[in-house]
């Protein structure tokens, strides 16, 4: 039995097609947002045990290279690398968003880092709606509800959150119970708005063509070697324990 995580992988539809029947939709038509994140290796590691994050999330997408080769092996089916930044889905989302002028808003990273994208964002979509923005960081529960009211308040449709894993999907879970009828979807975005900071398309073009985001985030985030030594060889043990361990029980 698969884990419920590569199941939603799995079973996640196009994404561009996604978005775009969510923008077609009438917010009379909506009850609660859908609440969609990404993970590679490192977040799924983190998540996989912790149900009250990831039972919320209603579509998952791989956003690595490597756990989109092996949860496509476990699924025998092709499942591609999506991911909310610049080189995928992030770049869609918000050109999409400068021409149609959704409403969205914008919570992550440090309170500099988060001025510093807005204003870039800005610059390069001089027609995109935020309707507001914050840092990613809450002193306390109050703190957070107060955002969480502030957010729905603002009338976006669209909500972006990158805390990082596993504080974007709880804070986008309680966001999720509290919202009827105004949100459309949130996002989880990771580190995008942080890297964002330092310019709009994070990453070269050429590492992009060659899927070298991780090497190139080795010399800009020196915390990412360690994630890479430490978490990829323990997600491909715990999909190995977890297949075997599978195949046993229907015996």
């Amino acid at each position: 039995m698969m884990h419920p995580i590569i199941n939603k992988v799995i079973q996640a539809p196009e994404i561009n097609e996604s978005f775009t029947r969510s923008m077609d939709c009438s917010l009379e038509n909506m009850s609660q947002p859908k609440l969609i994140s990404f993970v590679n290796p490192y977040s799924y590691m983190i998540l996989k045990d912790n149900f009250a994050c990831y039972e919320q999330v209603d579509v998952f997408y791989s956003d690595a290279i490597v756990s989109s080769l092996t949860f496509s092996l476990i699924a025998n089916k092709r499942v591609p690398r999506v991911s909310f930044d610049y080189g995928s889905f992030g770049k869609t989302f918000l050109e999409t968003l400068n021409q149609s002028r959704a409403a969205v808003y914008f919570i992550g990273a440090k309170p500099n880092e988060i001025a510093k994208t807005m204003a870039l964002f800005q610059q390069e979509y001089p027609n995109l709606n935020v309707v507001g923005y914050r840092d990613g960081y809450f002193s306390d529960d109050a703190e957070t509800l107060n955002a969480i009211k502030t957010i729905i308040e603002t009338g976006a449709e669209y909500v972006v959150c990158g805390m990082g894993t596993p504080y974007q999907e709880h804070f986008g879970a309680q966001l999720k119970a509290h919202s009827f009828g105004g949100i459309k979807e949130i996002y989880t975005c990771g580190g995008f708005l942080h890297q964002s900071s330092e310019g709009v398309q994070y990453y070269p073009d050429l590492i992009n063509q060659l899927h070298l985001r991780w090497l190139y985030r080795i010399f800009n985030d020196k915390y990412v070697i360690k994630r890479l030594l430490n978490q990829y060889p323990r997600f491909l043990f715990s999909l190995a324990y977890d297949s075997i361990v599978s195949v046993f029980k229907r015996k």
